[in-house]
């Protein structure tokens, strides 16, 4: 009996540095899906973002004349419903009482490397996605060539595209996206030019577009003409698990965004959180880790992709 007693007041005592052990690996490395996905923090069990669309321009009156007045109209609107994830680990009463703080240690370990896994996974799948099975409130694919346009005024387009089919990666395509992306409506059809400031690639892609983004003039060029690619750009961001990606091009698709415009949000309503515990009961040790969260677009506005 004084073996359990002993693990009992040890896991509390054992509790503080575990955890900060977790924390450490989980943070070596930095993060990937916060430089491409808006995280924000959330306070209720889901968050709805409700946009709102108004004329895209001020009229022009005469001197002494009334205000236009119009009407404000119901945008694209999207609910955030927040996910559970728990995984415990349990070490029996034997392992803990022959091997409990070096078998803590790795178990917290592998759950802090399994748990930034899940959340770099789940925001990267969930993005390239958006080539196919991620479907927007427009109920097209975020990346589409047929976006809807809620209220289209007089001889405007009542659709617009963000995809490039059958562009290889290379400085003209990227040069596309640019251009793409200034070309974007907003819900009346009127132009809508949003900067595009990020260049996302898979692991396939992401050698040569560091090789694109530092050539001092266009690399894939003959005549070396001066790199334009990078104007405007921020450093190319590889996103590692784009591979896992259950589109038709994992490894040949590549995106852009404007970081400042761009309504694809992450929400934290638990952030991953650490605990181990003694299970009276049993003698077992365990270790716990949870989160919750959710990630969605609001609109594609301020996102492109090509793919080959």
């Amino acid at each position: 009996m004084a073996g359990v007693n002993s693990r009992a007041e040890l896991t509390p005592v054992l509790e503080p540095t575990l955890r900060k052990a977790f924390f450490y690996e989980y943070d070596l490395g930095g993060e990937q899906y916060s430089q491409f996905w808006d995280v924000q923090d959330s306070y209720k069990s889901n968050e709805t973002i409700l946009e709102t669309v108004i004329p895209s321009k001020v009229p022009q009156i005469s001197e002494g004349g009334m205000y236009a007045r119009s009407e404000l109209k119901l945008g694209r609107s999207q609910t955030f419903v927040h996910a559970s994830y728990k995984l415990e680990i349990i070490m029996t009463e034997e392992l803990a009482e022959d091997n409990l703080y070096p078998a803590a240690l790795d178990t917290q370990k592998s759950l802090a490397i399994a748990s930034k896994r899940t959340i770099e996974w789940l925001a990267a799948v969930t993005f390239a996605n958006g080539l196919s099975s991620t479907i927007g409130t427009d109920l097209q694919p975020i990346f589409s060539a047929v976006h809807p346009v809620l209220y289209p005024q007089g001889t405007n387009p009542t659709t617009w595209s963000n995809v490039i089919p059958a562009q290889p990666f290379n400085s003209f395509g990227v040069k596309k996206l640019k251009i793409l992306m200034k070309k974007q409506r907003d819900e009346n059809g009127d132009l809508a030019p949003h900067e595009m400031d990020q260049l996302l690639v898979p692991p396939d892609l992401g050698e040569e577009a560091m090789e694109m983004y530092d050539a001092p003039g266009t690399y894939d060029r003959a005549d070396n003409a001066p790199n334009q690619v990078k104007r405007g750009l921020v450093k190319p961001i590889q996103v590692d698990h784009f591979a896992d990606a259950t589109n038709n091009w994992p490894a040949t698709g590549y995106f852009g965004r404007d970081s400042r415009l761009a309504t694809n949000i992450f929400f934290w309503r638990v952030k991953p959180e650490y605990r181990l515990i003694y299970e009276e009961a049993t003698g077992n040790v365990i270790q716990r880790v949870r989160f919750r969260c959710s990630m969605n677009f609001v609109n594609p506005r301020g996102l492109v992709a090509a793919y080959s």
